[in-house]
């Protein structure tokens, strides 16, 4: 009986053996599967972001008003302070009426007033993004993929001018 045990104990171990070697397999094909559902997935994010744009009716938007006529404000009072500090008037002042995207850039596109602060980059996982990217990240329906290209990063051009044109 013992010569018995001892074979069926020889066998379980094997068996056990075959199990953890089937385990670790499985383990490393997971982890395997599991890389390449990220790889893909970053692919896709990056893709998508590199499509994006920033939807008209966003553009038209009481929305989109409200939150460039927030972004002018804050660009005059950080004006205001600059030539309060260095006693020169600015070279050009922000309109709060019609501003350019110059006149927002500072509180609307970059620094840690942008839209993108903070948040993840789609494309390198960078921290701080894009504007679109942020609109896109909100999903709030104000990106997609983009269309149409019109540029307002000019001084040439106000915030009436660009929104008229569409």
């Amino acid at each position: 009986m013992q010569d018995g045990d001892q074979t069926k104990q020889g066998c379980s171990l094997g068996l056990d053996a075959t199990a953890k070697e089937t385990q670790d397999m499985n383990v490393e094909t997971s982890h395997d599967a599991v890389q390449s559902i990220l790889i893909q997935s970053n692919l896709y994010r990056k893709k998508r972001s590199e499509a994006l744009g920033v939807c008209a009716f966003y553009i038209i938007s009481l929305a989109f008003t409200s939150c460039t006529s927030m972004a002018a404000r804050l660009a005059a009072s950080m004006q205001e302070e600059e030539r309060e500090r260095t006693e020169c008037e600015p070279q050009y002042p922000v309109s709060l009426e019609n501003p350019t995207f110059l006149d927002i850039a500072p509180t609307f596109a970059k620094g840690k007033h942008g839209k993108g602060y903070g948040k993840p980059c789609p494309r390198d996982r960078a921290m701080n993004c894009s504007v679109v990217d942020s609109f896109d990240q909100d999903e709030q329906g104000s990106a997609g993929k983009a269309n149409h290209f019109l540029s307002w990063v000019s001084a040439l051009f106000c915030l009436c001018s660009s929104c008229s044109a569409l």
